[in-house]
C-alpha cells in the first residue's frame, strides 16, 4: 500500500526504491549458486572436498615448476627458485638470490638447474661473490664444479679468481696468480690489463714490493699490456718499501703518465653553431685518436686519485727511507712534488704568478689540495706547502677546501712560525 502511494507522488523516487530491491535479489541468487556451486572465493569450510582437491592441484604445480631442492618450498622468496624459462632469466636471478639468502643457496640453485640452463655466467655471478668476500678455496671449489658440467671460463672467470686471491690473506697467493695467468694460455686467452693489475694486487698484499716495481717496469717497456691509472696506484703503494732509489721510480712513473695520458676533449662553448663550426671535427676527431690511444697504446688519466696517490707516495718517503730524511733525497722528492704541481696546474713554488695562465689543465679537488699540503708537511717544506695552499684557493674560487684542509694549513702555518721564531724571523 506504501509503495504505491509513493509510486502516485513521484516516479523517481520509484527508481530509488526498485534499485535496492533488485540488487538484493541479485545478491541473493549469486550468494545461492555460489552456495550450490561451492565457490572457490569464499572462504572453505571444514569438509570442504573441492578445497581441498585445489590444493592438491596447486601443490602439484609447484612441485613441478621449482627447482629439485631441498625445502625450497618453504624458503623465504621461493620465487626466485622457480625454474628460468631460459639461461639468460637463469643467470639474472643468481645475485638476486645472493642478496636475499646467501652463497650456499645460490650454488645450490646454480648446480641444480638443468643442463640447458647452465652458463658461465651464472657461475661467473658465484665466483665474483668469493671474489669480494676474499674466498679463494671456495671460488677455486666452484671453478672445477663449472668445468665438470662442460662450461669454459671466459676472461671474466679468471678476473674474479685473481681477486678472490688479492683479496684473500693467504701466503700462497702468489703463486698461484701465477699458475691463473699461465692457465689462461690453455683457453687462447691473453691477459689483459685488469688480469695483471689483480696480479700486481696479490703481490701488493703479500708486501712482494721489488716483483711488483719489477713488473710495472717491464709492462712500462714492453707495452704488454701497457699500465693504466690503477697500475701506477698500485704501484705507488708499494714504492716507498723499496730499498733502491723509490724517488726515482715514483718520477720514472710520473714522466710516464705524462708521456701517455689520455687527450682531453676540448669543453663545449655556450654557441652551438660555433661549437659545430670550430669544434665538432676537431672534438670527433680527438675522440677516436684517445679511443684508439686507450686501446693500442695504453693511454691513462691522470685524475685526482692518481695525483693524490703520487703525492702521497712522496709522503712516506720520509717514514720508510731514512736516506729521504737528508738533504738530498727532500729535494729530490720536493724537486718531484714541484714538478707535478707546475705540470698539472700551472702552480710556481713562490709566490710569484704564474709566467702563461693558460697552461693550466685542470681544477684540483680537495683531497689533491691536502695531500699537497701533508706531502709538503711531511718533506719539512712548510713554507712551500703553505704557498701552494695559498695560491691554488687564490687561483681557483670554486675550491672550498674542508675542514680535514683546513686543519693541515692550520698545522703548516705553525710549523712555519715556528721555525721563523727559532730563527730570529718575525712571523708573516
Amino acid at each position: 500500500m506504501l509503495l504505491c502511494s509513493r509510486v502516485i507522488k513521484s516516479a523517481t523516487r520509484v527508481t530509488v526504491l526498485a534499485r535496492p530491491l533488485s540488487s538484493y535479489a541479485s545478491r541473493g541468487s549469486v550468494a545461492s549458486n555460489n552456495k550450490s556451486t561451492g565457490n572457490r572465493t569464499r572462504s572453505p569450510r571444514p569438509g570442504n572436498h573441492s578445497f581441498e582437491k585445489s590444493n592438491k592441484i596447486k601443490e602439484t604445480w609447484t612441485k613441478k615448476q621449482f627447482v629439485k631442492m631441498d625445502g625450497v618450498e618453504d624458503k623465504e622468496g621461493r620465487h626466485l627458485f622457480l625454474i628460468p624459462a631460459d639461461a639468460y632469466a637463469a643467470a639474472e636471478r643468481v645475485p638476486k638470490i645472493l642478496h636475499s639468502h646467501d652463497l650456499p643457496a645460490a650454488v645450490d640453485f646454480v648446480s641444480t638447474l638443468p643442463a640447458s640452463l647452465q652458463s658461465t655466467v651464472a657461475w661467473n655471478h658465484l665466483l665474483s661473490h668469493c671474489a669480494i668476500h676474499g674466498r679463494a678455496n671456495r671460488a677455486e671449489k666452484l671453478f672445477h664444479m663449472m668445468r665438470k658440467r662442460g662450461l669454459v671460463p671466459n676472461e671474466r672467470t679468471f678476473t674474479h679468481m685473481l681477486s678472490a686471491l688479492a683479496n684473500s690473506t693467504s701466503e700462497s697467493t702468489p703463486d698461484k696468480a701465477n699458475a691463473w695467468i699461465e692457465r689462461m694460455a690453455q683457453h687462447d686467452m691473453v691477459p689483459s690489463v685488469i688480469h695483471t693489475n689483480a696480479q700486481l694486487q696479490v703481490y701488493a698484499r703479500a708486501g712482494l714490493a721489488n716483483q711488483v716495481m719489477a713488473k710495472v717496469r717491464q709492462r712500462m717497456r714492453d707495452q704488454a699490456p701497457s699500465p693504466d691509472h690503477v697500475t701506477l696506484s698500485i704501484a705507488l703503494e708499494v714504492v716507498p718499501l723499496i730499498v733502491n732509489q723509490p724517488t726515482k721510480e715514483i718520477r720514472r712513473m710520473w714522466h710516464y703518465a705524462v708521456d701517455h695520458q689520455q687527450p682531453v676533449a676540448p669543453a663545449r662553448t655556450s654557441s652551438r653553431l660555433q661549437a659545430k663550426a670550430d669544434g665538432i671535427m676537431r672534438l670527433d676527431t680527438m675522440q677516436n685518436d684517445a679511443r684508439e690511444a686507450a686501446v693500442n697504446h695504453g693511454a691513462l688519466k691522470i685524475d685526482d686519485t692518481l695525483l693524490v696517490a703520487f703525492f702521497k707516495a712522496l709522503a712516506r718517503l720520509p717514514r720508510h727511507q731514512p736516506q729521504a730524511r737528508n738533504t738530498k733525497y727532500r729535494h729530490d722528492a720536493l724537486d718531484l712534488v714541484q714538478e707535478i704541481t707546475s705540470t698539472m696546474y700551472n702552480v710556481p713554488s713562490t709566490d710569484e704568478a704564474p709566467a702563461d695562465a693558460k697552461r693550466v689543465r685542470a681544477q684540483p679537488g680537495i683531497k689533491v689540495l691536502d695531500a699537497l699540503v701533508r706531502c709538503c708537511g711531511s718533506l719539512r717544506a712548510f713554507d712551500l706547502g703553505k704557498s701552494y695552499y695559498d695560491q691554488l684557493c687564490a687561483n681557483y674560487p670554486n675550491l672550498k677546501p674542508d675542514k680535514q684542509a683546513k686543519d693541515a694549513y692550520a698545522w703548516m702555518t705553525a710549523n712555519t712560525s715556528n721555525r721563523r721564531r727559532d730563527q730570529g724571523t718575525p712571523p708573516l
